[in-house]
Formats: structure tokens, sequence, C-alpha cells
């Protein structure tokens, strides 16, 4: 199963989106009992997702500067367990991490970073 990140291929897209719901605005007024409220249609959808990335050093430095690209743009995600999440917008990315991992005497990178935003409309 091919995951991924606005359409950018990871090994692992691990993480939790939410749907819109619907948001609403509290107030008080001093001297009055009880508290207002409105409606403000739909929102409070937050998003966070873990990428991993394993490759040789060219590949992690490309494949960082492909997801950096993506910070405030909306796009799909599709996640480890098949899961696919329509219009995230991206508010921010990183900071990157990468570490070295040495199989059988060779030497590849496991690349990782996180995203967060919103789901829109």
């Amino acid at each position: 199963m091919a995951v991924s990140f606005h359409g950018i291929v990871c090994d692992l897209v691990n993480g939790q989106g939410s749907e819109l719901k619907q948001r609403v605005l509290l107030w008080h007024t001093a001297g009055h009992n009880g508290f207002g409220a409105k409606k403000q249609g739909l929102g409070n959808s937050e998003f966070r997702y873990l990428l991993v990335k394993f490759g040789d050093n060219a590949d992690v430095q490309t494949w960082f500067n492909l997801i950096e690209a993506r910070q405030a743009e909306s796009g799909a995600v599709v996640d480890d367990i098949g899961n696919t999440k329509l219009n995230l917008f991206v508010t921010e990315i990183g900071p990157p991490e990468q570490f070295t991992i040495v199989r059988g005497g060779v030497s590849e990178y496991r690349a990782s970073i996180i995203v967060r935003g919103v789901k829109i409309k």
C-alpha cells in the first residue's frame, strides 16, 4: 500500500486528523447570569502526522525539501492503515530529523518530520 503526504511517497505516515466540527463562541457579560453562545460554522479540525522515509542521504535530503515546500498548501494524506484525508492545509512543518542506521555494514538513513495543520472545506 502506498502511503503519501500531498502526493509525496513516504515509508510511514502515522497520525490522526479530525473531521470538521461545529465551532461555538461563548461569552459572559458582567452583571448578567449565564453565558451567551453563537454557532460559527464548521472548523476545529486540527491534524498532526509523523512522516518517515528510509533511504540514502541524497534521497532523504530531496524528500525533506519536497515536504517543506508544502507549507501553506492544501492536499491529501494516505496514512499507514489506508485512511485518506482530503483538503488538509499545512500550517507547520518540522524540524526535520535524520538518523543513521547500519544494516549489514551498509549505512541507511531514517528521516522523519512532523506536519501540522487544519482541514478545510
